[in-house]
């Protein structure tokens, strides 16, 4: 679980809790001075997703007015949730943890207020174009396919109504920019109509550093099988090759579906191979006579008048052959 000291950070896919992965490189690596901890989810193209928060209500406020989790998606900061003091008092009281959630970013627009959604959706690569340069790249792409949740001590200023939001897109990137990474998705905000009116507090933060950073790279199935952090699909072993009493209804009966076509499919075969092979009808016995020594010679030659055939082979006289008399003594 992404859990650092008090707090937890839990990504949904359509509703359904993504399943974690640890990342043994980044997590083994020399520890920085903010404590931070990376996890891989799986990401589906076309499912919406959304975070939830959770801190222990044993935290001690110092100071603070609340517990700020920035949401920062590919590198840009989306959207900020908090926690007041009083939030941690209502949930002890009930013997839970203080929590909060974000789906994706408000905007108040001429057709009224919106909800741009968390989603996801197939990346577009490209080829290199003159106007990309290279050297910004890992400012631009550095963080794509990453989720990443830094969590505040901040004291709340002024409140008011919710503007319009300008939402960027990821666009088409560069395949140079990802630089082996396996990723084949990226995000997008779907706007969905909302009503009523949605406020936003100024906020300034309190210390140098987040007290955490909570880290997903999400990747679709085909990618974290590649990176072995998911098991590649096993090969399905051919119905011929398993145990019959281990066949479910549907399998015999595609198996003896195969079986007869397999069967049909040699029954044509040997048919079309026996309209193929020549037969000899009405053949004529060969003509024989008798030799000098009383044996049978049989005459190969035509029945052309000319006394070849049509191949052109000529017949070679059978040698006599003579009988020796031996008298033993």
């Amino acid at each position: 679980m992404a859990i650092l000291d008090k707090f937890e950070a839990q990504v949904f896919v359509d509703g359904i809790r993504a399943e974690e992965f640890d990342d043994d490189d980044e997590n083994a690596g020399v520890l920085p001075v903010v404590k931070e901890i990376t996890k891989y989810v799986e990401a589906v193209s076309g499912a919406n997703f959304e975070f939830k928060f959770f801190a222990e209500t044993s935290y001690n406020f110092t100071g603070e007015d609340a517990i700020s989790f920035d949401v920062y998606v590919d590198g840009e900061r989306i959207t900020g949730k908090f926690l007041r003091e009083s939030d941690f008092s209502k949930a002890k009281s009930r013997g839970l943890r203080a929590e909060t959630n974000s789906s994706g970013k408000y905007s108040k627009e001429a057709t009224g207020m919106k909800l741009y959604k968390f989603e996801f959706a197939d990346l577009e690569t490209r080829d290199m174009e003159r106007t990309d340069d290279i050297n910004t790249f890992k400012t631009k792409y550095g963080d794509l396919g990453t989720f990443r949740i830094e969590i505040w001590r901040i004291k709340l200023l002024q409140k008011y109504e919710t503007n319009n939001t300008t939402i960027k897109d990821v666009g088409t990137v560069p395949e140079k920019a990802l630089k082996g990474r396996p990723l084949d998705v990226a995000t997008r905000l779907a706007p969905v109509a909302v009503s009523g009116t949605n406020y936003t507090y100024g906020s300034a933060s309190v210390g140098k550093e987040p007290l955490a950073v909570i880290k997903f790279k999400y990747r679709t199935r085909r990618a974290l099988q590649s990176l072995l952090i998911l098991e590649r699909s096993p090969t399905p072993v051919p119905l011929e090759e398993r145990p019959i009493e281990e066949l479910t209804r549907e399998e015999m009966a595609e198996l003896l579906t195969k079986q007869r076509e397999r069967g049909s499919e040699v029954k044509e075969e040997r048919n079309l191979k026996r309209e193929r092979s020549p037969t000899f009808t009405n053949a004529r016995p060969l003509k024989s006579s008798k030799g000098n020594n009383g044996e049978t010679i049989f005459h190969l030659d035509s029945d052309d008048e000319d006394g070849t055939d049509d191949d052109d082979v000529k017949e070679v006289p059978a040698p006599k052959r003579t009988v020796e008399i031996v008298d033993l003594i």
